[in-house]
């Protein structure tokens, strides 16, 4: 996936965009939107994402913490 998108202050807002494969080719659309936080001296990210795959609305969430 190709994702693009900024960070200002504690928030990020991305756009990911293209196609995956589990086989069959799934074309995907995702807006996201989060904040960065400390979690237990790490840096961590989570948020929610909503868009399209294979032109199906779907919701949900993320989250990625420092290894």
């Amino acid at each position: 996936l190709a994702i693009g998108g900024t960070i200002a202050g504690t928030s990020l807002t991305a756009e990911a965009n293209g196609t995956l494969s589990d086989d069959e080719a799934h074309i995907v659309d995702l807006d996201m939107a989060g904040t960065f936080y400390d979690y237990e001296g790490d840096l961590a990210v989570y948020g929610d994402v909503s868009g399209t795959i294979d032109g199906e609305a779907h919701d949900g969430g993320f989250a990625a913490v420092e290894d």
